[in-house]
């Protein structure tokens, strides 16, 4: 792996001193699409809502909540309204 990013920036400053550019932006853009950094955005939002969603299971007392559940169907609504009432 050193060899490569060695060579690698080797070739970088041979082309900058013979006034071409380091790289195609054209061989850029393919190598970028074939990483997969295309899904970047789509990784982004997915990982925001995992951590929407453990930010809210953490506020929640889980207890209150199967207990409140079995006893009527507003039970979870009670522990979310008490939860945030605690803030």
């Amino acid at each position: 792996m050193f060899w490569f990013i060695a060579h690698t920036f080797e070739e970088t400053i041979e082309r900058l001193r013979d006034g071409r550019a380091p790289f195609r932006a054209v061989s850029f853009f393919q190598a970028r699409r074939a990483r997969g950094v295309d899904s970047v955005p789509l990784v982004a939002l997915v990982s925001f809502f995992l951590g929407l969603d453990d930010g809210v299971t953490d506020r929640l007392p889980i207890a209150t909540l199967w207990n409140g559940a079995a006893d009527s169907r507003s039970g979870w609504r009670l522990a979310l309204r008490a939860s945030l009432d605690r803030c």
